[in-house]
């Protein structure tokens, strides 16, 4: 999964992973985790620093690894624009995370886009649908 915040890769993934027989590993834990606190703390920005997500964001090497170990991949790339990504984050999820509209007006500003190691992985999902086929998204990746 890859997207900035609010771009609905946690709603994705929940709808996925279970029709995928797989688990779902989210980064607001995995971040606090790093950084040592509980998943109820509030964090602050550090947990979105670029040396905190060089601590847990391996793509290429997991690209390189991957086609060795007859691994298939997708990256899941959930997009909006940015009103409605603001929206979102106003109105909260009640979840783990701790991003705020300013971190996601940083992430939106230093956006990287897709290296040509990574492009032929990448499905771009605009998660702005109304209906988002999950279904016939899972079905494309069980028969990657």
């Amino acid at each position: 999964m890859s997207g900035l915040s609010g771009s609905g890769k946690s709603t994705v993934a929940n709808h996925l992973a279970p029709q995928l027989n797989a688990i779902q590993i989210r980064s607001d834990a995995v971040r606090k985790h790093l950084a040592g606190i509980s998943l109820q703390t509030k964090g602050d920005v550090s947990l979105y620093s670029t040396a905190m997500n060089d601590r847990y964001c391996w793509r290429s090497t997991i690209i390189k690894a991957a086609p060795a170990q007859h691994i298939s991949l997708e990256i899941i790339h959930c997009q909006a624009n940015l009103s409605t990504l603001r929206d979102r984050l106003w109105q909260g999820s009640g979840d783990i995370s701790d991003t705020t509209v300013d971190l996601l007006e940083q992430q939106w500003q230093q956006a990287e886009v897709f290296t040509d190691q990574e492009k032929p992985y990448v499905m771009t999902l605009d998660t702005e649908m109304q209906n988002i086929p999950f279904v016939e998204i899972g079905e494309k990746i069980k028969c990657l």
